[in-house]
């Protein structure tokens, strides 16, 4: 369709919207619109539907249907949902997202005061409640008023909730209609239309709080090997809504001295690092209690600490299994290290190609190279244990490879 317009002059690209109106055509729907690109397309007598023309060039804009939990089309009161009827407006998670509306109150724990039609030039139009399941809840009151003026009268004075998800071009849902003294409540929301009038309405709207365990997460600091390592702790509030700040007492169980306790909000974190000096195997185990309850979150890091380097590797051999192998058969021989091994490296010709974890503190250790070139190859490896320190290099040995890897 786009080479006949270029055919006869006409710049396409030029438009940032293209809408193509094909009266003839038989297509099995009305109206299809690219979600958030360029083009869209009405067939037969969708082509004179006011509706239909507005809700495909919304998909174009960005805005996915407005649903209802039964139907995809189902909130009749935004034009986003199903077409027939009146021309009529957005719901109000679809205009703050277009960023067409930005007269929004962010909830705290509550509001009780007037919100004004969402049609209107005044503010507060929108209460907004993040955080009650998933996406974000829109208060909102829908009288016939300005653009809403052709709003069909089951819509109009009414206090809806919506559910929607900013910015990803997902369904909004309308989850309540609600009229004089009607309640909704969600998992924290409780939304209350305490009196409508037309154009303005006196709501309550009230957030709770959901407790959860916190996330307690121990690391490892990037230090350096020696006698002193380091452990930090994370310690994350992960209460939900609008919870008062929750006090955390820390039970820690090694030479690594944390405070004794800590208030967090709702999403915040806490870090703490301390170090064991003491050579040897250290368990960092934290317990994390919430203060005045029986909740508790534990979590375990070993910490190895050992300022010496282990003993090299030893009686390092390198063969093929036969004169037309490309493939290199590695042994070599680890000693016992007081803190363990956390890797054995193989270096080939100047760079390191592997690393294994052995699974003895002493012994025998086999290693393999795949695929390798005509020609001479070199081998050393060396150890580290779980201080991080690493031995010295071994003794090389050396494999002759003669036949071409394919």
């Amino acid at each position: 369709m786009d080479a006949i317009l270029i055919d006869r002059g006409i710049d396409v690209a030029s438009f940032t919207k293209r809408m193509y109106m094909m009266p003839g055509a038989a297509c099995g729907w009305s109206g299809l619109g690219e979600l958030g690109g360029v083009r869209s397309w009405l067939n037969r007598g969708a082509c004179h539907s006011r509706p239909i023309v507005a809700h495909e060039l919304g998909h174009t804009l960005g805005m996915h249907h407005a649903s209802t939990p039964g139907a995809e089309y189902g909130d009749m009161s935004d034009i986003m949902g199903g077409t027939a009827g009146a021309l009529r407006g957005f719901n109000a998670p679809h205009l703050v997202d277009m960023g067409w509306h930005d007269g929004s109150i962010d909830l705290g724990s509550e509001y009780g005061g007037e919100i004004v039609a969402l049609a209107s030039s005044d503010d507060p139009r929108v209460i907004r409640a993040p955080g009650d399941g998933d996406g974000v809840l829109s208060v909102s009151l829908r009288s016939r008023v300005a653009h809403d003026s052709t709003l069909e009268p089951f819509a109009s004075d009414r206090v809806f909730v919506h559910r929607a998800y900013p910015g990803q071009m997902r369904q909004t849902m309308v989850l309540a209609s609600l009229g004089n003294g009607e309640s909704w409540s969600g998992d924290l929301v409780t939304v209350t239309a305490q009196n409508i009038g037309t154009g303005a309405a006196k709501v309550l709207v009230t957030r709770g709080c959901r407790t959860a365990p916190p996330t307690v997460e121990i690391d490892r600091l990037d230090v350096a090997p020696g006698g002193s390592q380091q452990g930090r702790v994370r310690v994350m509030n992960n209460d939900f809504g609008a919870c008062a700040p929750a006090s955390f007492v820390a039970e820690v169980e090694s030479e690594v001295e944390l405070e004794a306790g800590v208030e967090l909000r709702s999403g915040e974190t806490w870090t703490r690092a301390g170090a064991a000096v003491v050579p040897g195997y250290h368990a960092l185990a934290v317990t994390i209690w919430r203060e005045g309850t029986r909740e508790r979150t534990a979590s375990t890091l070993p910490i190895y600490v050992d300022d010496q380097a282990p003993i090299d590797a030893a009686y390092l051999t390198a063969a093929l299994p036969n004169p037309r192998s490309n493939q290199a058969e590695l042994n070599t021989w680890i000693y016992f290290d007081d803190s363990g091994y956390q890797g054995v490296e193989l270096e080939r010709d100047g760079a390191i190609i592997d690393s294994i974890a052995p699974t003895d503190q002493a012994g025998r250790i086999k290693l393999s190279d795949k695929d390798l070139r005509v020609g001479v190859h070199t081998y050393r490896v060396r150890v580290i244990d779980r201080a991080g320190n690493h031995s010295g290099w071994s003794e090389p040995a050396s494999v002759i490879v003669r036949v071409r890897s394919f």
